[in-house]
């Protein structure tokens, strides 16, 4: 993450590739992003928190991520085409 003046403020290091990122509206510093990755994993990064938090896992790589309004549910859509919804809480 770089601040507008261009200084490098946070660096996440992920396990594999990024394929797909999705920026996610919070409040002011409280803004996070939904990252696909080539391996499967979906995390969400919160850009005040230097920790990746794992939401899902899937045996393909990971295409396409969103959230809904209300925070609750996740989708994703893997390279095989195939559309799975995770419930934030539940799991």
């Amino acid at each position: 993450m770089l601040a507008f003046t261009g200084i490098l403020v946070r660096e996440w290091i992920l396990e594999a590739s990024i394929i797909y990122v999705k920026v996610v509206s919070g409040p002011p510093k409280k803004e996070s992003l939904l990252v696909g990755l080539k391996n499967g994993v979906v995390v969400r990064i919160f850009i005040d928190n230097a920790f990746p938090i794992p939401v899902a896992n899937q045996p393909a790589s990971i295409k396409m991520v969103d959230i809904s309004a209300d925070k609750t549910k996740i989708v994703l859509i893997d390279e095989h085409q195939s559309m799975f919804v995770h419930d934030v809480k539940s799991q």
